[in-house]
């Protein structure tokens, strides 16, 4: 019993530190990336953000660490010769890989169940609506008669009131609009009146007047476990989670039969891991 909770929880340990160290990284190039609106947007949006981003990353990292923290604890028990008092008192490799497989199956069943919760979609998703908030409070707070060029917007206008813009000369790509009024509503959709749309069609352009157009210039992203993208998000993580599991085992008994050094161990172990991201990947292709 005392073996048991020292080889699981020596290994844990391990899975926790990998993960850790994984989760860092991660979020420290997420941020660089998100940084603009990290510091323009309300704090309780960026905190949503933040906490989501701390959660999924670090969760994710798990899968990503059963090998690593694996490797290392099957290297410390050779490194310290305690395989050698583990067969002293009876213990074979066999019962050291199923005592493993405890952990490692917790591991596997609860990070496939838990992705129907903490999904990548999720994720994206409030990425997407912070760009879409800041590009929306950049437009709400430009002041009149000025220009403004974002992704692929450029925005002129002679007045603002609020939401509502008089004389608004847009670009969004090739399509030019000019219209008298427009009115910017909170799903992103900008209603103009009495407006002239450019449309460009192949090396031509086409005049359009209307008394009303409606432009969807700040797409607000939608989120929803029926689409297919969800599916496949969970399929990846779920299968990124229980694929660890054979492969872990696989991983051990050769460690056991090859006389390999801390650097084979950890690349070997990264080879592995490239395994089993990729039969992730493939599963998703294949949903």
């Amino acid at each position: 019993m005392l073996f048991r909770w020292y080889l699981i929880s020596h290994f844990l340990k391990r899975l926790i530190a990998f993960s850790f160290l994984f989760a860092v990284l991660v979020i420290v190039f997420q941020l660089f990336q998100t940084v603009y609106l990290i510091f323009s947007l309300p704090l309780e949006l960026v905190l949503s953000y933040l906490l989501l981003l701390v959660i999924f990353t670090f969760f994710l990292s798990l899968a990503f660490a059963v090998m690593p923290a694996l490797a290392d604890t099957l290297f410390y028990l050779k490194e310290y010769r305690l395989l050698h008092t583990f067969y002293s008192f009876g213990i074979s490799q066999i019962k050291i890989v199923k005592t493993l497989i405890i952990p490692l199956f917790l591991v596997a069943f609860l990070g496939s169940s838990l992705s129907l919760v903490i999904n990548y979609q999720k994720l994206s998703y409030l990425t997407k609506f912070l760009k879409f908030k800041f590009s929306e409070k950049v437009l709400l707070t430009l002041p009149p008669k000025s220009f403004q060029s974002f992704d692929q917007l450029s925005v002129f206008f002679e007045d603002r009131e609020g939401n509502k813009f008089r004389k608004i000369v847009i670009k969004i790509g090739e399509d030019i609009a000019t219209a008298r009024e427009g009115k910017l509503l909170p799903n992103g959709i900008l209603v103009l009146e009495e407006a002239s749309l450019f449309s460009r069609q192949g090396n031509f352009y086409t005049l359009m007047n209307t008394q009303r157009y409606i432009l969807n210039i700040v797409e607000k992203p939608t989120l929803s476990w029926k689409t297919k993208k969800f599916w496949e998000n969970y399929l990846f993580e779920a299968v990124l989670f229980l694929s660890a599991l054979p492969l872990s085992v696989i991983f051990s008994f050769l460690f056991f039969r090859k006389d390999w050094g801390r650097f084979k161990t950890y690349l070997w172990a990264l080879f592995f891991t490239f395994i089993q991201v990729l039969v992730a990947i493939i599963a998703k292709a294949i949903f």
